[in-house]
């Protein structure tokens, strides 16, 4: 639906985690496919958050790199730029090899990530 030029889902605005306009805008408005993408984040963002802790606890800077690479990348697909731009920030620190403040960061990523995966939950309960 389309109220004063924002796209509402689920009675939610774009003061979400998510960019619903850009989202939609970007799947020609196909509400089902966004249920498939939603599904396949929620399906696969806690092995991608699983590698992440196992990368922070080994303190293995190329395999944080990695796994923050690989969070970015889901959390673009679903336009989640705030949690997209935090897992950008520890792929770079981790690439520039700045170890210091990492898991600070990580954690910061997984409230973000948590809270789009809140809003993908509640945008399939919505269409059931």
């Amino acid at each position: 639906m389309r109220a004063s030029g924002k796209l509402e889902i689920m009675g939610q605005d774009n003061n979400t985690a998510i960019d619903w306009d850009a989202l939609s805008a970007s799947l020609d408005g196909d509400m089902e496919l966004m249920d498939m993408l939603a599904q396949l984040f929620l399906e696969h963002i806690d092995d991608q958050l699983g590698r992440l802790q196992t990368a922070l606890a080994s303190r293995d800077v190329l395999a944080i790199e990695s796994a923050a690479h690989g969070i970015k990348g889901s959390l673009a697909q679903v336009f989640a730029e705030e949690a997209c731009n935090r897992a950008g920030e520890l792929e770079c620190r981790s690439h520039a090899q700045q170890i210091d403040g990492v898991e600070d960061m990580a954690r910061e990523l997984v409230q973000l990530v948590r809270e789009v995966e809140d809003c993908l939950s509640l945008r399939l309960a919505d269409g059931d």
